[in-house]
């Protein structure tokens, strides 16, 4: 990983944000929802890119039935997953798998403490190498300091990285996944005072040159 400096909010793939959506009394409708999960895709690709997308999938809670998604060159597409009574009572675990062995992993507790973080992660130029490279952006909207700590599953024999962000505060930092592994990349990301917490990040950034299997 590299010093983080700012940059352009350019999406990779997949967002997720947890949310409350508050209730008085049981009416057996859609307003008896208390969590939801919501998950944004964003296609930039020429084509259809995510025509091939296999899904996102549950992995615990409710059916593992996949729910699959077509998002047109440059489109977005926006769904939500309930995590509310019986479906988690809080507790979600999804895992969203595209071509080229791309994927991102999902796991935590809308009643825990990782409820007030996040990370987000996109694709931008690295000021020092001037090639694609995979950023992440930490936030923490909490109201004390969190710790996020960065471990690379394959194609880096480095790190750990840690990042404390303050209290409503966030942080950016790169990996230049092109230049140092052909573009490939494999990290999660766990937070301290919260074991259910986890976000995974596994892909290839193409940059239209000849490449290699990751």
């Amino acid at each position: 990983m590299a010093t983080g400096v700012a940059m352009p909010p350019v999406a990779a793939g997949a967002a997720v944000r947890t949310g409350t959506v508050s209730s008085t009394a049981a009416t057996g409708t859609i307003k008896d929802v208390r969590h939801v999960v919501v998950l944004t895709q964003e296609n930039r690709s020429f084509d259809h890119y995510f025509g091939r997308l296999k899904g996102v999938h549950p992995n615990a809670y409710r059916a593992t039935v996949p729910w699959q998604y077509t998002v047109d060159a440059g489109g977005t597409a926006t769904d939500f997953f309930s995590i509310g009574t019986g479906n988690g009572d809080g507790q979600y675990d999804l895992t969203i798998t595209g071509p080229n062995r791309f994927l991102r992993r999902f796991t935590g507790d809308a009643t825990a403490a990782g409820k007030s973080c996040e990370v987000a992660a996109c694709y931008v130029n690295a000021p020092d190498t001037g090639k694609p490279a995979l950023w992440f952006t930490f936030t923490n909207t909490s109201a004390s300091a969190v710790t996020f700590t960065v471990t690379s599953g394959r194609y880096r024999g480095d790190g750990p990285w840690t990042y404390t962000v303050p209290a409503g505060g966030s942080k950016e930092d790169y990996c230049n996944a092109v230049a140092l592994a052909e573009g490939w990349y494999d990290f999660t990301i766990r937070i301290g005072g919260d074991t259910s917490w986890s976000r995974r990040y596994t892909g290839h950034i193409e940059t239209g040159a000849a490449s290699v299997s990751g």
